[in-house]
């Protein structure tokens, strides 16, 4: 059963706090049906149908299918987290991935994935040096659309089987990295980074002490100050009411009826003033171009899978 609209806003209300080698197998995500599935053999075609990646384009990054194992959700405060960045870019939205910023001192950088269909990215971004992923520097990896039961089911709007264009293909990155199992292994905490942002200093640092502080789903506050009826007015054009977006075709993203919905299940805005705290006037709507992961914390888990379900579901846009 999918995560209803209840138990979102649960994780979200329990989970929320806001604040402004070997690397070939591991690059493909893991089949949301969590069950075993055969290694796929690299190719040196396209097979999306068979979960295959172009080994001439990127041999590092051709990847086995296989389940993501249970973890053990454990946070050591005495343990620095190994800390990582996450982007998509799909088409040519942007040019380029932004240059970092040198980090310095003790939190110089953690690693830095960014999921692309682009070989020229590909070619141009990789952080492997002498066998070693070098960390505060981007490394390309092959996009992968999921086309498992588990992700593609009848009837959901948003499947990434149906509905391709590169803005709906990204948001699997931004909501189910956890995924991939280079990242699982090799991340505590993963700040996903819209591919239009510029990361400046300290970032790392910022981002360790976030960890360090038990923070979880660090995001932005937006400047609507809570207003989410506002925001839903604000999306009534092309990106979401079109049935194509720069230069792609999409299903009509129904912003007004999810809100509607949302509104006939009993969702409020400010809605967790009910619980007695005193939250400030700018809580309620948030900006999610950058958001901050514990995977170390089992909530992440969960609130990643309502968040993609409601992607899935209804629009790539609200999500309440």
């Amino acid at each position: 059963m999918p995560p209803s609209l209840t138990h979102f806003r649960a994780v979200v209300l329990t989970s929320l706090v806001v604040a402004t080698i070997a690397f070939a197998g591991l690059a493909q995500y893991v089949p949301r049906t969590r069950t075993p599935a055969p290694a796929a053999a690299p190719s040196s075609g396209v097979s999306e149908s068979t979960d295959t990646i172009r080994a001439d384009v990127a041999p590092r990054a051709v990847l086995a299918r296989g389940t993501r194992a249970a973890r053990q959700c454990v946070v050591n405060s005495d343990v620095l987290p190994s800390v990582c960045v996450v982007t998509a870019l799909v088409g040519t939205y942007e040019k380029t991935l932004k240059q970092v910023e040198v980090q310095e001192g003790a939190f110089a950088g953690g690693y830095m994935f960014a999921f692309t269909d682009r070989a020229d990215l590909l070619e141009r971004h990789n952080a492997i040096v002498d066998g070693v992923l070098a960390p505060a520097r981007w490394h390309a990896l092959p996009l992968h659309v999921p086309t498992d039961a588990g992700d593609c089911r009848d009837g959901e709007r948003n499947s990434p089987c149906t509905n391709r264009h590169p803005f709906n293909l990204a948001k699997f990155y931004k909501m189910q990295f956890f995924r991939v199992p280079l990242i699982a292994e090799r991340c505590d905490v993963v700040a996903w980074c819209d591919a239009t942002l510029h990361i400046k200093a300290p970032f790392f640092a910022a981002l360790t002490r976030f960890a360090l502080e038990d923070k979880n789903l660090v995001v932005y506050v937006h400047a609507r100050r809570g207003n989410v009826a506002a925001e839903v007015r604000e999306s009534s054009y092309a990106k979401y009411s079109g049935a194509s977006w720069n230069g792609h075709v999409q299903p009509v993203q129904p912003v007004d009826e999810q809100f509607a919905a949302y509104t006939a299940e009993g969702f409020t805005s400010k809605w967790f003033d009910a619980n007695g705290a005193v939250y400030t006037p700018q809580y309620g709507l948030y900006v999610t171009c950058m958001v901050m992961f514990d995977l170390r914390k089992n909530v992440t888990y969960e609130f990643l899978d309502a968040w993609w379900q409601q992607n899935l579901q209804w629009t790539t846009q609200i999500k309440c």
